[in-house]
């Protein structure tokens, strides 16, 4: 998920994702959200990994590569373009297909990249997605979601993903369809409108921390075998910086705080914010930068 919270006098940009890969079994640890070196800005997606981690991590080298990108000389809607063109490059280099096949296969992996535009004065977020005719990656800016109040910007990814597009590419494919019950990005989307109603702020302004209520939520019932493991969270803020969040779960034989989806060990110091995910406090872990880690609560009071 992606989202602008509105708080009192600002915005800010959420990223949040569950920790689960499969591939064949379910590993509960891994990043799902990266922000980009200029500090900004931050990537996440949804799908096949075996595409998204080389072009999560070329997005990462082309921004500190060019200077004028990594010390934020140009906006990201000029950033945004040019990450595009260099994971279409990539594509462009794929070679020695399986006898009997002429190209590689449609990747299903859709990517999100957002932050703050100092041209534009706002958030802005992009999803990034495959299109099969032109076989490259386009994208598509991500506006107010209408018909639940205003100035509610929001974005859901999630596998497997049983819209349109994925049920024509299964028949093209000749694989089994998805089925829209076990969608979940349609189960966070309703459960969020029914947080909404229930709440009754269907009508208002602006989002808070709802949306993270609902992948929370989710995690806790294990909805589906696609979400598990602990919360992540990323805050990108107006003065251009890129804050990661730990988050206060549940753990056994580890720190009950998790970093960017891996639990710490109990020797570990965390040097982030810690987010409590039931109360959404903002509270000072035991270890750390007391410093820097104040700095964050005292802005977070003030929401």
């Amino acid at each position: 998920m992606a989202w602008v919270r509105t708080l009192k006098d600002r915005e800010e940009l959420v990223f949040c994702s569950d920790s689960r890969l499969r591939f064949g079994c379910a590993w509960d640890a891994c990043q799902k959200i990266f922000p980009l070196p200029r500090g900004d800005c931050a990537i996440t997606f949804a799908g096949d990994t075996k595409f998204a981690f080389p072009f999560i991590h070329a997005a990462m080298n082309a921004v500190s590569l060019h200077q004028g990108s990594r010390r934020r000389l140009v906006d990201i809607t000029v950033v945004k373009p040019f990450l595009l063109k260099a994971i279409n490059s990539m594509l462009s280099q794929i070679s020695d297909f399986p006898q009997g096949e002429t190209e590689y296969e449609e990747p299903e992996l859709r990517l999100v990249f957002g932050g703050y535009s100092w041209l534009r004065k706002e958030f802005v977020i992009w999803k990034f997605h495959f299109n099969s005719g032109e076989r490259e990656f386009k994208h598509a800016e991500v506006r107010d979601w209408k018909g639940l109040g205003s100035a509610r910007k929001i974005i859901f990814l999630g596998d497997p993903e049983a819209s349109l597009s994925a049920m024509k590419r299964a028949q093209r494919k000749g694989e089994c369809k998805p089925n829209p019950e076990d969608d979940v990005q349609e189960l966070a989307k309703k459960r969020f409108i029914e947080l909404l109603a229930e709440r009754n702020i269907t009508d208002g302004h602006g989002l808070n921390m709802e949306p993270f209520e609902v992948l929370r939520d989710m995690l806790r019932s294990e909805i589906s075998p696609h979400v598990g493991g602990s919360p992540q969270l990323v805050k990108i803020y107006q003065h251009l910086n890129a804050q990661p969040f730990g988050i206060r779960w549940a753990s056994e034989s580890r720190s009950p705080i998790a970093i960017l989806g891996r639990a710490l060990e109990a020797t570990e110091k965390a040097h982030v914010p810690v987010l409590n995910p039931d109360t959404l406090d903002v509270e000072r872990s035991n270890v750390g930068d007391a410093d820097e880690v104040s700095e964050v609560e005292e802005a977070e009071k003030c929401s």
